[in-house]
Formats: C-alpha cells, sequence, structure tokens
C-alpha cells in the first residue's frame, strides 16, 4: 500500500484507487505467503535440484512473484500520476511514456 492512503477528494475523482489500495494491501501477504510456501525459492539451483511437483510449484511461484515486481510497479507509477494531477504538474490529458 502507498505510505499515504488517498484522500477522500482523490478517491471522488480517481474511485479506483480504493481497489489498487486493496491490491497493494494483498499483494504485501501474498508475496511472504508464496516465499513461504516454497523454501526451496532460496536455494538458487531449485530448477536443476527439484524434481516433480514440488519443482513445478516452486517454478510457478517463481513467476508469479516476478510477474508481482511488475505489478507493484505500475501501481506505484498510477499512484505517481494521480499526484501529479493533483498537485497539477500535468494535465488529465497528457499520455505519459510508460
Amino acid at each position: 500500500m502507498s505510505a499515504v492512503p488517498p484522500t477522500p477528494d482523490q478517491l471522488t475523482q480517481w474511485p479506483e484507487l480504493a481497489v489498487l489500495e486493496g491490491l497493494a494491501g494483498l499483494l504485501a501477504v501474498v508475496r511472504p505467503a508464496l516465499v513461504a510456501a516454497t523454501g526451496e525459492l532460496a536455494d538458487e539451483d531449485f530448477i536443476t535440484e527439484l524434481q516433480g511437483p514440488t519443482a513445478l510449484q516452486t517454478c510457478l511461484v517463481d513467476a508469479i512473484l516476478n510477474q508481482l515486481d511488475s505489478l507493484e510497479t505500475a501501481l506505484s507509477r498510477y499512484r505517481d500520476y494521480v499526484t501529479a494531477v493533483d498537485q497539477r504538474l500535468i494535465p488529465p490529458t497528457t499520455t505519459l511514456p510508460f
């Protein structure tokens, strides 16, 4: 979640922030839960050393964790965009480079 929660005015203008903040909170719980469920991720050679269902589970968790990084970056950029618009640093119709 963001360091500063959205203000009521921001939620009025940007109602999706409520859902995005909830998603960010969920991500904060998902990451440690997945890592705890697959302690094998701590081993750098888990792909070559594991076999069977454990290897598949570990590879899938690793892929999910990589996607979480991208999602967290996108959430952060969205918050930055909302903050910039709210502070009138950029007009709301400006196309961002990402």
